[in-house]
């Protein structure tokens, strides 16, 4: 049902909300359907940013990035932007 409604066209030609793209990544994961959430997954902006923060590093998880490596790309961006860290929940 997730993927179906995903699917179906937004009134206006509007994308998906980041909200949005985020929950659907998080479901295709759970449920091992990356290669479906893959194009989603590179619709998000290509910057890292504190708001596609999280879905990155579980992404990242999900494709065999283990704790360190994480660690190691989350100091990376915080390198370029403080606010990575400090808006860490």
């Amino acid at each position: 049902a997730v993927k179906t409604m995903y699917e179906c066209p937004i009134s206006d030609n509007l994308e998906p909300s980041l909200a949005t793209k985020e929950a659907v990544i998080k479901f295709a994961i759970l449920k091992s359907e990356v290669d479906w959430a893959r194009p989603i997954f590179e619709s998000l902006p290509q910057t890292p940013s504190p708001e596609t923060r999280n879905i990155r590093l579980l992404w990242e998880a999900a494709h065999g990035s283990g704790a360190a490596d994480l660690s190691e790309k989350l100091k990376a961006w915080t390198a370029e932007d403080p606010d990575m860290q400090t808006s860490l929940t």
